[in-house]
């Protein structure tokens, strides 16, 4: 069966003199093109790999003329040739690598699971031992294979901020460019998130997934001894174990003589696929395929993340078949004097790159190179290829990308609270028309609620905010609302965030402490209101207005969730002492409460008999919460 994708591009920086190499890898023996080759130039931070089809195309300055490119591919023997010699379009054949059985043996080590341990421990050593910065270009692609339609790819040009391999925390990314073309017949329902991270969330060896540990889920198996580089490498088969519940399966290479994992290949097995198709974005189709695979380079005798590739098939209940792609390249490494982007510059998890970039025919990526191949490697001639580029790509959907523009910039959270005030303890009565209201109270001290917190984003670190509350304390009545804004600063942004928000804005509430339930037999009206409920709840208290600022920490604990504890303070700018009645009968949603100020003279409110106008309720200002928010 031919494989099909959507019209690859490599996009590397161009400097201003420049030496363009262009060519194809293949098989010496067959002439069969070799995907996904790795591509370097000696003894430099510059490199690419071949595509799907094995055509590659690189840049390099021109004082580099006299230096000698490297091409190699697992099981087959590394070949170098001077760069003048590929200066016109030339075809790279590399051989198959011959490996004698016989030195397929014993492990030194007597098992492959101690083999395995001993290569995890050596990956500090082994691979980028400072902080780097990737440049690369990653692409997501879906395709149509009953049609051969390429329903839509999104291109972005990132740089990604990595730490030491001995630090296992997740680094950042910023996006340079991007654009995208998107088909009338794209009908898939689904917008992607979370690729421009790929050169985090898909290096296996940075975050020691568990099957590189020798991990009792999998089962072992060597392969063979083959040559990448011009180094032999073990090939190491690993499926789960019949009792556990482990998602995928695949083969690791690893180096020999350094221990070193250069390459992994991965597939779901029907544990993972299950699991994925789960997942209601899918909607009426189901994954029945995933794979990928991740390769390693090295620069200045240590290895970094080279490329990462995959896919995942989908099928719909009529059985039609899309296919959705993904591939990263890197195409430079700095690793000297670099530094963390600024959060300003930063892009989450959560980032869907459909949604900023531009598209295809309206982009200017002149300062960037851009590698076409053949038209007949998607089944689309030289001419089609060039009006489906520059037809108008369709957005995608009004009301989905409306509704993921918006939600992309909301943060919401719940949180419970302590407001922390003092209500004296004695005899309260309150009279109003034929209700009369008793109640012996003990002194309280604050109470619970229960908040909820709204906010719009502004620009990356300001949000306008809008919190409500209740109260969780039956004794206590409360209801609370705010309009604000909240600034975010970075504490921290590699692996966990930690961010210091500073909160500050006015508020609206009113509150009161019971003072026991009455029955009505007739309606009533109050504080302008018209109270219907043969019920009624009686709180003195508190009603007003005032500025609240507040300060709180909020940490990270996935790419969507964070915990988040916080302190504020109220400063009154209008508060009267109220009375409160609210109905405690009728249909929930439908019940009123209404509020009166203690100096009407129809009220007769006393504390320990004495006739007050005053609730005895007094603020301190403070507040405490912790609570979760969603932060996309």
């Amino acid at each position: 069966m031919s494989r099909k994708i959507i019209c690859v591009f490599l996009f590397v920086y161009i400097p201003l003199s420049a030496i363009t190499l262009t060519g194809i890898v293949v098989d010496s023996e067959t002439d069969n093109p070799l995907p996904y080759a790795n591509i370097g130039l000696k003894g430099t931070r510059y490199g690419t790999i071949s595509n799907l089809s094995g055509h590659f195309v690189l840049n390099i300055p021109d004082e580099h003329i006299n230096e000698v490119l490297s091409f190699s591919y697992i099981g087959f023997e590394t070949k170098e040739l001077p760069v003048l010699l590929l200066l016109d379009d030339k075809v790279v054949r590399l051989e198959q690598s011959i490996v004698n059985l016989m030195e397929v043996t014993i492990m030194p080590d007597s098992t492959l699971r101690s083999f395995l341990r001993r290569a995890s421990r050596k990956i500090p050593e082994n691979y980028t031992s400072s902080n780097s910065i990737l440049s690369g270009f990653f692409r997501q692609t879906l395709n149509d294979t009953e049609n051969s339609n390429n329903l839509h790819f999104i291109e972005t040009l990132i740089e990604s901020f990595k730490t030491p391999y001995s630090d296992r925390r997740d680094g950042t990314v910023k996006i340079i460019n991007s654009r995208k073309y998107v088909s009338e017949k794209d009908f898939f329902p689904s917008l992607f998130y979370g690729g421009t991270h790929v050169a985090h969330i898909q290096d296996m060896v940075k975050y020691r997934s568990k099957v590189l540990e020798g991990h009792k889920n999998y089962n072992y198996q060597l392969s063979g001894i083959i040559n990448f580089n011009n180094n032999k490498v073990y090939e190491i088969a690993f499926t789960p174990t019949e009792e556990s519940k482990s998602e995928i399966q695949g083969r690791l290479y690893i180096d020999i003589h350094s221990l070193t994992f250069v390459k992994i290949d991965y597939e779901y097995n029907q544990n993972g696929l299950d699991k994925r198709n789960q997942s209601p974005a899918l909607r009426k189709l189901n994954s029945i395929e995933r794979k990928g695979t991740v390769l390693y380079d090295q620069y200045n005798g240590r290895y970094f993340l080279k490329s990462a590739h995959g896919s995942e098939t989908f099928q719909d209940e009529n059985e039609r078949r899309i296919i959705s792609g993904y591939e990263y390249v890197t195409f430079k490494i700095e690793t000297d004097n670099v530094s963390n982007f600024s959060y300003r510059d930063q892009v989450s998890e959560m980032h869907i790159p459909a949604l900023e970039a531009v598209d295809y025919k309206k982009s200017d990526w002149k300062d960037y190179n851009v590698l076409t191949l053949p038209g007949d490697v998607n089944m689309v001639d030289t001419i089609q290829g060039f009006n489906l580029l520059s037809s108008k790509s369709k957005r995608p959907k009004s009301f989905k990308q409306g509704f993921a523009n918006i939600m992309r910039n909301i943060e919401y959270g719940i949180n419970v609270s302590w407001i922390d005030f003092d209500a004296p303890g004695g005899d309260y009565v309150m009279e109003y028309g034929d209700l009369d209201f008793y109640k012996h109270r003990n002194q309280k001290h604050g109470a619970l609620l229960f908040k909820t917190h709204v906010g719009y984003r502004i620009n990356k670190q300001f949000y306008a905010t809008y919190n409500s509350a209740e109260s969780l304390d039956k004794e206590f009545y409360y209801k609370y609302y705010y309009l604000g804004g909240r600034y975010y600063l970075p504490l921290k942004t590699i692996g966990n965030q930690v961010l210091l928000n500073i909160d500050g804005g006015l508020s609206w509430q009113n509150m009161g402490v019971s003072l026991g339930e009455e029955r009505s037999y007739q309606s009533f009206s109050f504080g302008g209101r018209r109270l219907n409920a043969d019920k009624v709840e009686a709180y003195t208290g508190l009603r007003g207005i005032g500025f609240k600022g507040g300060a709180g920490l909020s940490y990270q604990v996935s790419s969507l969730f964070h915990i988040e504890v916080g302190s504020n303070y109220l400063h009154p700018i209008s508060m009267k002492d109220v009375a409160i009645l609210s109905e405690k009968s009728g249909f929930l949603l439908f019940r009123k409460s209404a509020y009166e100020e203690l100096s009407n003279t129809e009220i007769n409110y006393r504390i320990n008999d004495v006739r007050q106008e005053t609730s005895g309720l007094r603020l301190s200002g403070w507040g405490f919460s912790i609570g979760m928010k969603m932060m996309f």
